[in-house]
């Protein structure tokens, strides 16, 4: 769906986006608090498996698996 909204790939469409929410992490300058936390990806479906449910409430067409993934892919920086 959004890959047909938009006519390209998404990580071309992310990029592309010049909306107030464009910065995926919000950090508004604020400096990162734990440096060895900064930059380091966690598998949210290891982490917190059931973390992605709040995704498949709003959006029933996904898994879980595919929810923990899509939450995971878009983590901020630390």
């Amino acid at each position: 769906m959004l890959k047909a909204n938009c006519g390209a790939d998404i990580p071309t469409c992310a990029k592309d986006d010049t909306g107030r929410f464009s910065n995926p992490a919000q950090t508004y300058g604020l400096p990162v608090v734990y440096p060895k936390n900064f930059g380091v990806t966690e598998e949210v479906g290891k982490m917190a498996p059931e973390a992605g449910n709040l995704l498949t409430a709003a959006f029933p067409s996904l898994t879980l698996d595919e929810a923990n993934q899509i939450l995971t892919d878009t983590e901020g920086p630390g």
